[in-house]
């Protein structure tokens, strides 16, 4: 049961209403993450934001899917492994890459080069320094770029874990076939 209960469209007022209804107008997903989320305007508004601007930037979609399923597997948040999943699958991952990126591996270097280092990140582990992307041909554009795709979903992943999200895609396991 959520700790914190999603605030629903049609019982939302000022802002937090404007932006919900600005994305339903859109066709984007008003999930019950997203209506978590609107609690805060400041806080939704702000992540809306930085996902479509990042979501302009070097990264390619499925990296950046890729990006979130290692991040979520870290964190072990079941609510954005299904949502993820579920987006990951939408862009074209297949089954074996999307458990391949909840194991930290990318299928060849340049990804798995950019999951190890997420990975790392987030869990303060082993290496997460500029000079492995750097190695494998990254810029510095595309590391910070990394940086703010983890943030963002590390954001997620910990309200989602606060408020224990209602999960509203379906289920992902939170261990991955190889764990």
């Amino acid at each position: 049961m959520p700790t914190i209960q999603p605030i629903r469209t049609e019982h939302a007022t000022g802002s937090t209403k404007r932006l919900l209804e600005a994305l339903k107008a859109e066709g984007s997903s008003t999930n019950n993450m997203i209506q978590t989320m609107a609690h805060s305007p400041s806080a939704l508004e702000g992540y809306l934001q930085l996902r479509r601007t990042l979501a302009s930037g070097r990264l390619g979609p499925k990296l950046r899917d890729r990006i979130a399923l290692t991040v979520a597997q870290a964190n072990n948040c079941e609510y954005s492994l299904a949502r993820n999943t579920a987006l990951a699958r939408q862009h074209g991952l297949t089954e074996e890459e999307i458990f391949a990126s909840r194991d930290v591996q990318g299928g060849d270097e340049l990804t798995g080069v950019v999951l190890q280092f997420a990975h790392n990140l987030v869990t303060r582990s082993g290496k997460y320094s500029p000079e492995l992307m750097r190695a494998a041909g990254y810029t510095d554009e595309e590391i910070v770029e990394t940086v703010a795709w983890v943030a963002l979903n590390v954001f997620a992943n910990y309200l989602n874990l606060a408020a224990w999200t209602d999960i509203d895609f379906p289920l992902a396991a939170v261990k991955s076939k190889a764990a």
